[in-house]
């Protein structure tokens, strides 16, 4: 009887909470706190894309750090869909060609 194969779901990013990352400062663990938005720029920053500021409560580090991560396996299905619409995109300009003359 063939072993059936299961597809594992790959996830391309994943949400992580980065007030358990690295200061980049001071290099501790677990000292980031979510801090607020100062100015308008920070706040549209923070709003529209995937950074969050954060402050460091051992050395006073402000600044920007992401909340999602992308991982190894999500590059290489990002890589392979990008391969396959180049590689289409490619054949039907090649059969438009033709078909056009």
């Amino acid at each position: 009887m063939a072993q059936k194969r299961r597809l594992k779901s790959k996830r391309v990013v994943f949400r992580r909470d980065a007030s358990f990352s690295k200061c980049p400062s001071c290099n501790q663990y677990n000292t980031l706190r979510r801090s607020k938005t100062r100015s308008v720029f920070e706040a549209v920053i923070k709003s529209a894309t995937w950074f969050k500021v954060y402050r460091c409560t051992n050395c006073g580090w402000r600044g920007y750090k992401s909340t999602f991560v992308l991982t190894m396996d999500g590059v290489k299905m990002i890589a392979t869909y990008l391969v396959i619409a180049l590689a289409t995109g490619y054949a039907v300009k090649f059969v438009i060609q033709r078909f056009v003359r």
